[in-house]
């Protein structure tokens, strides 16, 4: 009951700071009446029915798709982002904070712009919450997101790549900080997480081993990509990532022109893109580079399908 009472009044805080003081107080009034009751629904489709087991909240599905290797049935798990939601700028709704606050655990991607204010909000009003940054131990990649291509040397008014679920050996590293985390809340199950996350890790390190093998005669090691979300993935294996478009805004005539002589010069046989961008300019830099666009989901709950689909795209054999 204490726990719910403090979030009571952190949720007053933020309806404050989000301009809702217009709310008439009985709307109010009824939403932190839902908060009283000591429950956790489904969310995102990612749980089980199981309430006297640990609830973990983490940021977007591919972290959920990691902890399901991990945890099996004996967590839940909800997921923050909204379906089809951009990560770059989302803000967690009440009912997003509210999912988080019932966890016992938040496991954080580390870098999203919205996980930063959530995660201070909780540690002030929720304290009996653990909150773990899964990105802990990688190493950042600055400058991806910079669309006017300024790279600087002092990296702390940068803000780091944030995608970096898309790399197997970033996903090895998240899935360690996983474990870690779900052993701090749930002792008793150490054995089974750390014995199927051992699994996990030698299926990822195999996976890991054959993109290498496959990636070793590729005719081209440079792709085109609508959103710079494949960063981590390209500097695993050695590859260029063209950027085409970044943080959701289009590229200028000029800037255009610019990355498809770019792509033409090197040759770049594949343009991803993502299924909720613009196809217009994809469609014009096709025509004229002659790569082939490729639909990719980065967000999706199925990870290790959308890695095979990056990796057979890159190498058709």
């Amino acid at each position: 009951m204490i726990r719910h009472l403090s979030f009571i009044i952190f949720l007053a805080m933020t309806l404050k700071t989000r301009t809702f003081a217009v709310m008439k107080l009985q709307t109010l009034t009824l939403i932190l009446l839902t908060v009283l009751p000591v429950s956790c629904r489904r969310h995102s489709g990612y749980s089980n029915e199981n309430n006297d087991r640990p609830t973990v909240t983490v940021s977007i599905a591919p972290q959920a798709w990691i902890l399901e290797a991990i945890a099996g049935d004996s967590i839940r798990i909800n997921t923050l982002l909204d379906t089809g939601a951009n990560p770059e700028t989302f803000e967690p709704g009440i009912n997003n904070m509210k999912l988080a606050a019932e966890s016992s655990l938040l496991l954080l991607s580390g870098n999203l712009g919205f996980e930063r204010q959530l995660a201070e909000r909780l540690r002030e009003n929720t304290p009996g919450l653990t909150i773990s940054d899964t990105s802990r131990g990688i190493k950042p990649i600055y400058g991806t997101h910079d669309h006017a291509g300024h790279h600087h040397h002092d990296h702390a008014h940068e803000t780091a790549d944030p995608h970096t679920w898309t790399s197997v050996r970033n996903a090895r590293i998240i899935a360690g900080n996983m474990l870690s985390a779900l052993i701090s809340v749930d002792p008793d199950n150490e054995t089974y997480y750390r014995n199927r996350a051992s699994r996990l890790d030698s299926q990822l390190d195999s996976l890991d081993s054959a993109i290498a093998s496959r990636f070793e005669q590729l005719q081209s090691r440079t792709f085109m990509i609508w959103h710079p979300s494949l960063s981590y993935f390209a500097r695993d294996y050695g590859l260029e990532q063209i950027s085409v478009g970044m943080e959701g805004r289009e590229t200028t005539v000029q800037g255009l022109r610019s990355i498809i002589d770019r792509a033409q010069s090197s040759g770049a046989p594949i343009l991803f893109v993502q299924s909720d961008f613009d196809p217009r300019q994809a469609e014009t830099l096709s025509r004229e580079t002659g790569a082939r666009v490729i639909t990719i989901s980065p967000l999706d709950h199925d990870w290790i399908s959308q890695i095979n689909i990056i990796t057979d795209a890159l190498d058709p054999r």
